[in-house]
């Protein structure tokens, strides 16, 4: 089955630990590059590490994403929960998802408009992708929360250092690398110029750092303290704020609900050739200092290997256990060199196909409904043959057949899925979603007794294409996803749009497609038209009528949107399936072959 249903379902809450884990590491291997963070200690100097890494990090050189995330085990609100693990992979998660491909189509789209009318697209570009990382962290923390129904994933909150490097036109005819980052918590972000000395782009959200904004003690102060390799070297006036406790307390993180789209701040830099970046978390830069960190990497021009160097660094300092600056925690640090063009985005046009208008998915559907429609009959097929079976059926023969239906299976399910994808696509095409980011909406509540309206208002953080959910926030901070479908057709109002495709009862009474909505009146009605052989056919309808047509097709969508979900389901259940008979019928060979080599070894007569 194509990578399609598996993007689908991972929008649904896991279903446990393992599952997760699982899943993410198979993702994780095929789009990271560099080394993996390192596990942490149980306790300082002793060699036990801990059974699961709460660090996450992701360098994606091709897409120009760089991230790090420290789960956090200890939520703000004290209660230990020890699921730091689950924020920081699902944060990284979500920032592939958002900043990767998608976001780079984006910024194509911007560059492709902007040489078309003859414009400077810089700052359009600059903004987008502001706006771009300020949905991706909103969204990370709503996904989080929503998770948090399941007590393995409760209570699970990240730092986050994010860093997105693109190169775009700088609109004198050439080209520039702007590297644009974020960050909650104490995971950092430096700079290393090419001739230059190590600079933090980023400052921690945490104790230390509000006192100097309460102006207890200055930056200057600050800075001394975060880089005192033993504290008894400082001014005395500032043992108080040297206390670890103290100074490693965060102020921010993701995945509780402190997060809000007017809460995220992104800044940006433009980069040179040769200049090098460091993300860290706190496991590495609390442990080595700042001048450490930037010898390892002055002295390994290699990428990979200096990331290495820097956490192997940082777990010799763990592991030798008697330094101030000493401590247990996992490990992470990511180093990129900027390379003489940036990430250009060229991938995309690899394998560049003709988009896929409405028109062209209308004939895809043919071709799909006939593939399904042969799967069920060799479905159909081979059940037969497998009724017709009897006791004295070898295990061997039965076997076959039933691997034989499992794949027949996948098969059906994949063209489900693909024809309820299509006909869902087709739909968008023809009604585009309805809100933006940041737009109030009512939200239908299951959960209230009776279900009704949520009387609060809900504010949409962003919507997913892939998904057909949006992502929302509600009051203190809930978060939830919402099928599209669902949620537009719950809105009171008129919610039909200049453009959209729909429906309607023509002159003679029939339901006819293809009509678009071109201009409403003042009397309450909508003027539809549709043009056919030449010709054009206008309707005049009434609001409430076109607006009925809409949550109709509203509804449909979110049939189709189930079933699409209940083929994914079928097509891992018949995997499953297939995998287990195929494993009977490989020990059932194994045994019948060592039967027939005792039988052979028998002495004759």
């Amino acid at each position: 089955m194509s990578a399609a249903p598996a993007q689908e379902t991972r929008r649904e809450l896991p279903q446990s630990r393992e599952a997760y884990l699982d899943s993410y590491e198979k993702e994780w291997a095929e789009i990271h590059e560099g080394k993996p963070p390192e596990t942490g200690l149980k306790e300082k100097g002793k060699l036990e590490r801990k059974t699961v890494c709460e660090d996450a990090k992701l360098k994606n050189r091709e897409k120009g994403l760089f991230v790090i995330a420290d789960g956090v085990s200890t939520s703000l609100s004290g209660r230990g929960s020890g699921n730091g693990w689950f924020a920081s992979r699902e944060s990284t998660r979500v920032m592939y998802e958002q900043l990767g491909e998608k976001l780079d189509r984006e910024i194509e789209n911007i560059v492709s408009r902007a040489l078309r009318d003859g414009v400077d697209p810089t700052k359009e570009i600059t903004e987008h992708v502001m706006a771009g990382m300020v949905a991706a962290v909103s969204t990370a923390d709503s996904r989080i929360q929503a998770a948090a129904v399941h007590r393995e994933f409760a209570d699970s909150a990240t730092t986050l250092t994010c860093a997105k490097l693109i190169d775009i036109p700088d609109g004198k005819g050439g080209s520039l690398q702007r590297l644009f980052f974020t960050n909650l918590g104490d995971s950092r972000l430096y700079l290393l110029p090419k001739n230059g000395r190590l600079q933090k782009l980023t400052q921690d959200d945490s104790w230390l750092q509000g006192r100097v904004a309460e102006g207890e003690i200055t930056q200057e102060e600050a800075d001394l303290i975060d880089q005192a390799a033993d504290k008894r070297s400082l001014p005395p006036k500032l043992f108080p704020y040297a206390n670890y406790l103290f100074r490693s307390s965060i102020s921010r993180t993701i995945g509780i609900g402190e997060v809000g789209l007017g809460q995220v701040e992104v800044f940006y830099v433009d980069v040179s050739a040769g200049d090098r970046l460091l993300l860290t978390g706190d496991g590495e830069s609390d442990q080595l200092l700042e001048s450490e960190m930037e010898q390892r990497i002055s002295s390994e021009p290699d990428d990979d290997r200096a990331e290495g160097s820097l956490q192997q660094g940082a777990m010799e300092m763990s592991l030798f256990g008697k330094a101030q600056r000493s401590k247990a925690d996992d490990i992470s640090a990511t180093v990129h060199t900027v390379g003489e063009r940036g990430p250009d985005r060229k991938y995309l046009h690899k394998d560049q196909k003709e988009a896929r208008t409405a028109e062209s998915l209308k004939q895809d559907l043919g071709r799909i409904r006939m593939g399904l429609e042969a799967a069920r009959q060799e479905v159909q097929r081979i059940q037969t043959e497998i009724a017709k079976l009897d006791s004295l059926t070898p295990k061997r023969e039965r076997l076959a057949l039933l691997i034989q239906m499992e794949k027949a299976k996948e098969v059906e399910s994949t063209y489900r899925y693909h024809l309820e994808k299509s006909q869902l696509d087709i739909l968008d095409e023809q009604l585009i979603p309805r809100f933006q980011t940041g737009e109030q909406v009512q939200v239908w509540r299951e959960d209230f007794d009776p279900p009704s309206l949520d009387r609060h208002m809900w504010t949409v953080v962003s919507y997913d294409p892939q998904s057909k959910a949006y992502a929302l926030r509600g009051p203190g901070a809930t978060a939830r996803e919402v099928s599209r479908y669902e949620l537009e057709t719950v809105q009171t109002g008129l919610m039909v749009r200049l453009g959209d495709e729909l429906p309607a009862v023509n002159e003679i009474g029939a339901r006819e497609r293809g009509f678009k909505v071109i201009a409403f009146d003042r009397d309450g009605t909508v003027i539809l038209a549709k043009e056919a052989n030449n010709v054009i056919k206008r309707l005049r309808v009434n609001a409430e009528d076109v607006n009925e047509s809409f949550h109709l097709q509203l509804h449909a969508a979110e049939r189709s949107r189930l079933r699409m979900v209940q083929a994914t389901e079928n097509y891992q259940d018949a995997l499953r399936k297939h995998q287990s008979y195929k494993d009977d019928a490989e020990l059932v060979g194994r045994i019948e072959s060592r039967q027939r080599a005792l039988d052979a070894a028998k002495p004759k007569g």
